[in-house]
C-alpha cells in the first residue's frame, strides 16, 4: 500500500493510502478550484501518477459541461463516469469518489 498526497490547488492536500483496489475520496471548494481540474487531480491521486501522463479528460466527457453543470447546480447532483478503468462520481457538493472498475 503506498501513501500519496496531491496538492489541490486551495492548499490543501488530497491524501489517499493507494493499492489500486480502494476509492479515493476527496471533498473540493468549487470556488477555488474547477470541478473539471479536481477530476483530474482525484484520478491521478488514485492512479499515483501525474494527471498529464493519464490519457486525456476531454476524451471521455465534456470538462466545460461538468464545470458549468457543478458550479451552478444544487448539493444533490451526481454525475458519474469511467475513465482509465476508474469509476468517477462527482457531487455538486464537491465531493469526488474515483474507484477502481470491477472486471
Amino acid at each position: 500500500m503506498t501513501s500519496i498526497e496531491s496538492s489541490d490547488g486551495g492548499g490543501k492536500a488530497i491524501t489517499a493510502d493507494v493499492d489500486g483496489t480502494q476509492p479515493v475520496r476527496h471533498r473540493f471548494d468549487w470556488d477555488e478550484i474547477p470541478p473539471s481540474e479536481a477530476v483530474c487531480r482525484a484520478i491521478g491521486v488514485a492512479m499515483n501518477s501525474d494527471p498529464t501522463e493519464i490519457g486525456p479528460l476531454y476524451e471521455t466527457v465534456d470538462l466545460e459541461a461538468i464545470d458549468g453543470l457543478l458550479r451552478s447546480a444544487e448539493d444533490d447532483i451526481e454525475l458519474s463516469f469511467t475513465h482509465a478503468g476508474l469509476l468517477v462520481v462527482v457531487r455538486g457538493c464537491g465531493e469526488i469518489v474515483v474507484d477502481p472498475v470491477e472486471n
